[in-house]
């Protein structure tokens, strides 16, 4: 693409929110990922952690542009250092720790594999990052019914303490479609949190798989 581009003069752009998590994933640097690129814009608090904030990369005619449009738009900040400090804190420290995310992903995609429900699957070819996708069978039980159980606390006097302790825990995930979830796992995730997670989400397929057997 960038030898096609740059045969017809034509300026490539790269939407890198998630380059970081590509780059680990890869085992190469971001530098290789966006060689061919003119410009090149990356995500401060997707992956690496930070509360907000992007940056936008190019040659000095371009960024200049960049700078005075922003501005003409209003989109220009004052006194913006303590973000640009987390910034700078998230590339220095949560780069190579990236890769505990992603095997987060996967700690919970192959627990889900090894229930081998026909309702609930997940496609391991497909797992390179931290966005885990979730198949749901929606002709026997709905998307939505999924998440809407995940997060329900229910703790019950009469069931076991191990029990009890699933059932008081919430798991959070986005629902794409009627047929597919979004799980993704993230840096203020501990492994604690990891293994309580893949335990709710059993809970909930046992669940499934009793009711629609």
């Amino acid at each position: 693409l960038g030898k096609l581009t740059k045969e017809r003069n034509i300026p490539l752009h790269m939407d890198g929110a998630r380059v970081f998590n590509a780059a680990v994933s890869l085992g190469v640097p971001v530098s290789r990922i966006v060689k061919q690129c003119d410009s090149v814009t990356f995500c401060l608090s997707k992956g690496l952690g930070a509360p907000v904030g992007s940056i936008l990369i190019g040659d000095k005619l371009f960024i200049e542009k960049a700078r005075r449009l922003r501005k003409v738009l209003g989109g220009a900040m004052r006194q913006a250092g303590i973000v640009a400090a987390a910034g700078l804190y998230a590339l220095e420290n949560c780069v190579e720790r990236l890769a505990d995310d992603h095997q987060n992903a996967k700690k919970i995609a192959y627990a889900i594999q090894k229930m081998a429900s026909p309702y609930v699957t997940v496609n391991l070819d497909a797992l390179d990052s931290n966005i885990l996708m979730v198949n749901i069978n929606s002709t026997v039980v709905d998307a939505k019914y999924f998440v809407s159980e995940l997060m329900k606390i229910d703790p019950d006097e009469n069931d076991s303490k191990s029990n009890n302790k699933i059932r008081s825990t919430a798991v959070k995930i986005s629902q794409i479609n009627n047929a597919r979830v979004r799980v993704v796992t993230h840096k203020n995730i501990t492994d604690e949190d990891v293994d309580m997670a893949i335990e709710k989400i059993k809970y909930v397929i046992e669940k499934i798989n009793t009711c629609c057997c």
